[in-house]
């Protein structure tokens, strides 16, 4: 089955939850579609925000909790677009299938990580050159999102906690 870009989008979104889910287990949260300056001429979107708390006890675990930002890249045409690179939180991932990491690889200039979905089990290498199942709406559970570039790839936050949790405050997912 051939996936259209809304598509591959949803897909990647799923992975993206599960993603978090699997690696962020101190209560964390995630958010889609999260707006930032609204009302302002200078107004952005995040596709995925995730706010994980370094342990969900005492307080100060959650006061030094960080920001995850995934921006979900469907095609070279929607990562071109000069919509959605919005990487101004404490952790910033590019989510890509891997058709479009292949096309974008070396467009990459940003401090910057990525996860490539790659069937379950698979290293990124091996399925870079050996690709035997696509990404579909039949397949998405046998996929997992990949660290191709960055171990947490970290940068410092634009934004306060407060502004940060309050815009995703209705958003939750």
């Amino acid at each position: 089955m051939k996936t259209n870009r809304k598509e591959t989008t949803e897909l990647l979104g799923k992975l993206v939850r599960e993603y978090f889910y699997q690696n962020h287990n101190h209560g964390g949260r995630l958010s889609k579609e999260v707006i930032f300056n609204y009302g302002a001429k200078d107004i952005f979107r995040v596709d995925y925000l995730g706010f994980s708390p370094e342990r969900a006890t005492p307080i100060s675990g959650i006061e030094r909790g960080k920001f995850i930002c995934f921006e979900v890249k469907s095609c070279k045409e929607d990562f071109n677009s000069g919509f959605g690179k919005n990487f101004f939180f404490d952790e910033n991932w590019l989510v890509v299938t891997m058709d479009t990491w292949k096309e974008i690889n070396n467009l990459i200039n940003q401090k910057v990580g990525v996860l490539v979905a790659t069937p379950k089990g698979v290293k990124p290498y091996d399925y870079f050159f050996n690709e035997n199942i696509k990404l579909s709406a039949e397949t998405v559970d046998e996929f997992s999102l990949k660290e191709v570039i960055g171990q947490n790839p970290h940068t410092y936050r634009y934004k306060s906690m407060n502004e940060c949790l309050y815009a995703m405050l209705g958003k939750s997912i």
